[in-house]
């Protein structure tokens, strides 16, 4: 399997190799047909769609992954300035890859993405470039932090979709 997987795909596998385990896992959600609409022009900060095939809708349980998400970023950044500041460009690669990972994992796109440049420009050992892109990285995850404090401040964000 490579990286991203689509879960449709990991749920052929999981059913073919892990049999019993089927009746343990929720079942997929139908996937919406697809649309002839034109792209978004920007990444969106958050794929709701993908937590609601997870968790079954943005409940409590997705909230307290994405809030886990958003202090591990935090940190994860954090470490990732430490090493460009130390000039340790494989360290500060290392940082912004798991980061677009995680990011990818939990719907969060527009962070992803930022990641993803800050990962691809540290690989060229691009120091100058991640520098100003750790700034975007920093002002899009003040944009995911307050996105999530609205999705938690409404009422119905720990009972089913939000």
């Amino acid at each position: 399997l490579t990286k991203p997987v689509p879960l449709a795909q990991l749920d052929e596998i999981l059913i073919r190799h892990l049999p019993r385990a089927a009746a343990l896992r929720r079942a997929l959600a139908e996937q919406p047909a697809a649309t002839a609409t034109p792209p978004r022009p920007a990444t969106p900060i958050l794929d709701s769609a993908h937590l609601s095939e997870l968790f079954g809708g943005l409940n409590g349980e997705a909230l307290a992954l994405l809030d886990d998400f958003r202090a591990n970023a935090q940190t994860r950044l954090a470490s990732l300035v430490a090493a460009l500041a130390e000039g340790d460009a494989a360290a500060a690669r290392r940082h912004a890859h798991t980061a677009r990972g995680t990011a990818r994992s939990v719907g969060a796109g527009a962070l992803a993405e930022v990641f993803a440049n800050l990962d691809d420009c540290l690989s060229e050992g691009d120091l100058a470039l991640a520098d100003r892109l750790v700034h975007q990285a920093v002002r899009q995850l003040d944009v995911f932090r307050e996105y999530l404090a609205e999705l938690k401040a409404r009422p119905d964000a720990t009972r089913g979709n939000a």
